[in-house]
Parts: C-alpha cells; sequence; structure tokens
C-alpha cells in the first residue's frame, strides 16, 4: 500500500481520538460530556474507523493486483491480470477483526474508564478547574505556558518542559496550591490539551 495513504489514515484516526477526548472532556454541539460515555456517541466515531479499515483494505488490493498484472506485456494483458487478480483477492473482509480498529476501540475504553475513575475528583475540584482554565501562567516557574499540558488525575495545566523537570526522579505531586490530587505525578499523567491550548492563545493575543 502507499506509504502516504498508510500516514493520511493513521494521522486521521490520531484525529477522531483527538476529537472524541475534546468531546468527552468538553462536551460538543450542546452536548454534555457525559454523553460521550453512551455506546452510541462513541459508535459514530467507530464507523468511521470501520471506513477508514475498509479504505486501507481496498488499497492494499489494488496495490497487490497491479504488482502481478505489471508481468503483461500489452494494456490488455494488464487490465485482464489486474482483473483476476482482484476477483482472486476479493475475501470476506471484517474490519472490526483489524489491528487498527481493535487498537482505536481499545484506546476510547480505556478513555472512558480514566474519565469515569476522575469523575468524582474532578468534580470535587470543579472550582479550581474552572480558575486554572483561564489561569496563563506555570505554576512552577510563574511564566507565561507557551507548551502546556494537562494533568489527566486532576485537570491542572503546566508548561512542559517545567513540570518534566519537576518530575524527573519521581516522587512529585500537583505543584499547584491546594490539590486535592495527593498522587505522583507520572508521565503517563500528562496529556496534550488542544483546547487550553486555544484559549491560552486567545488569551495571550487579547492582551498583546
Amino acid at each position: 500500500m502507499n506509504a502516504q495513504l498508510d500516514a493520511e489514515l493513521e494521522n486521521a484516526r490520531q484525529c477522531l481520538f483527538d476529537t472524541y477526548n475534546i468531546a468527552l472532556t468538553y462536551g460538543d454541539a450542546g452536548k454534555p460530556p457525559q454523553s460521550f460515555l453512551d455506546t452510541q456517541e462513541a459508535q459514530k466515531f467507530l464507523d468511521l474507523v470501520v471506513r477508514m479499515c475498509e479504505i486501507k483494505n481496498d488499497a492494499i488490493r489494488n496495490a497487490e493486483a497491479v504488482e502481478v498484472a505489471k508481468e503483461a506485456r500489452t494494456l490488455a494483458e494488464f487490465e485482464e491480470k489486474y482483473r483476476t487478480a482482484l476477483e482472486e483477492k476479493d475475501q470476506p473482509f471484517n474490519a472490526k477483526e483489524t489491528a487498527d480498529y481493535r487498537n482505536f476501540k481499545a484506546s476510547l475504553d480505556r478513555m472512558h474508564e480514566e474519565y469515569s475513575a476522575n469523575a468524582n475528583d474532578a468534580s470535587t475540584n470543579a472550582d479550581m478547574m474552572i480558575e486554572e482554565q483561564i489561569c496563563i501562567k506555570d505554576p512552577l516557574t510563574k511564566l507565561t505556558m507557551q507548551n502546556p499540558v494537562k494533568n489527566r488525575k486532576c485537570g491542572h495545566h503546566y508548561e512542559k518542559s517545567s513540570i518534566m523537570n519537576h518530575i524527573n526522579g519521581g516522587g512529585q505531586r500537583c505543584p499547584v496550591v491546594g490539590c486535592a490530587n495527593k498522587g505522583y505525578i507520572t508521565n503517563a499523567d500528562l496529556v496534550d490539551d488542544p483546547l487550553f491550548k486555544i484559549h491560552l492563545q486567545n488569551i495571550i493575543e487579547d492582551q498583546n
């Protein structure tokens, strides 16, 4: 299969995952975040991944048929070999059995588990998180954040470079004063927050 198509499909899956993550965290089109725990909402995203898997399978079949047909000496022979090869490779295909689909679904399932597990902590710290969403200062350096990341356990944001230095060696908790999350921060706790980055950029632009 064409490497560029493979890369574009992978990028499309990542975009779907990021979009779902934003929708689950903040809600979408007037729907509350909790609605995205509903299997019907998740299924819309999974259906798109099914279609991507089908596109990938079709591309592989076509590439293999071209490989067979390229030995032909005439256009007519090429067309015949190509058509025959396609027919031979026309086997039942179940996108849900592919690694791409299973990996995407597993990622959504993990996201749901993490969201549900942290729901109580998130509601307890609701006021703190609202304040953090409009705060553009890194809690460690007190400087305006340029490349923020979010702690998925408590919702607080930090400048990526400063928090990575902070947790280097382990045994460090959230540096935000009063944070109810008493667990140690790990690399896995730090995630991108595209929507917060947009808010941050808008605030910086308004200040300028």
